[in-house]
């Protein structure tokens, strides 16, 4: 939420939110003011700009599936297949992107790409991780994803089992 108030001859706007570092600035006029202030809060709703590290908007794909399977995906009961996963995707064209650059586009590549060398549902097992780990950055991290890409791609139906023939 924003605060305007008056000081001597001009504005100054404090722009705070839980989780953001806050944004202050003076102006001349008061809709100037209530601009910016709309602005901002703008830029925090989409996820932009949180954590004061510029270091974090840095982050590669594979270190945030590093850092997940360290600290999240060990403690889970089925840790190893989880990591076997994981170590899969470490490899993937897409692990060499900024989390912040990366985009469905390149997770759907990926997908096709898996979808003619594994069955559907380890795709599905393998976006879920991605879909996971990119919610703990984005939640827990402060890496500054506007939103998981993950789930705006579809997902390959999992249809695995054999078909048996009815009579």
């Amino acid at each position: 939420m924003a605060s305007i108030s008056k000081r001597g001859d001009s504005w100054f706007v404090q722009v705070r939110r839980k989780g953001f570092p806050p944004r202050y600035s003076s102006f001349n006029s008061r809709s100037a003011a209530s601009r910016w202030a709309r602005e901002q809060e703008a830029i925090i709703d989409l996820g932009v700009g949180r954590g004061n590290d510029k270091e974090v908007a840095r982050i590669s794909v594979k270190q945030l599936l590093e850092r997940y399977a360290l600290e999240i995906s060990s403690r889970k009961k089925g840790a190893e297949p989880e990591q076997l996963r994981i170590k899969k995707m470490l490899s993937a064209p897409f692990a060499d992107l900024r989390a912040t650059n990366l985009t469905p586009a390149a997770i759907a590549s990926y997908r096709d790409a898996r979808l003619e060398i594994v069955k559907p549902s380890t795709v599905r097992r393998e976006l879920g991780i991605l879909r996971s780990a990119l919610e703990v950055a984005r939640q827990e991290w402060a890496v500054p994803l506007p939103n998981n890409p993950v789930k705006m791609i579809s997902l390959p139906a999992a249809n695995d089992a054999p078909q048996v023939a009815t009579n």
